[in-house]
């Protein structure tokens, strides 16, 4: 189905990441994990099983272990020494 799919989504994201400074100036030296997932359950679902839609279509909800995975690979990478992190996303 076409509701609920990231398959129609862009599987590259840009980062729009500008952080503004006491000064005023903007500093861009963040880093953006690009994730992009269309559940309508804000990566907190999790199924088993597929969902049967009405039309006949299984639909599966794993936003929890794409989120839980995404997050366990950047805190490898050294997130795990960041001060903040933004979220957000597309739906």
């Amino acid at each position: 189905t076409i509701l609920g799919t990231s398959k129609l989504l862009s599987p590259t994201g840009g980062c729009d990441c500008w952080n503004p400074r006491e000064d005023g100036s903007l500093d861009n030296t963040c880093h953006c994990i690009y994730l992009p997932y269309c559940d309508g359950a804000s990566f907190s679902g999790f199924r088993i099983g597929a969902w049967l839609s009405p039309n006949g279509t299984e639909l599966f909800f794993r936003g929890i272990r794409n989120l839980d995975g995404v997050l366990d690979f950047a805190l490898a990478q050294g997130m795990d020494q960041a001060e903040e992190l933004v979220v957000t996303g597309i739906s």
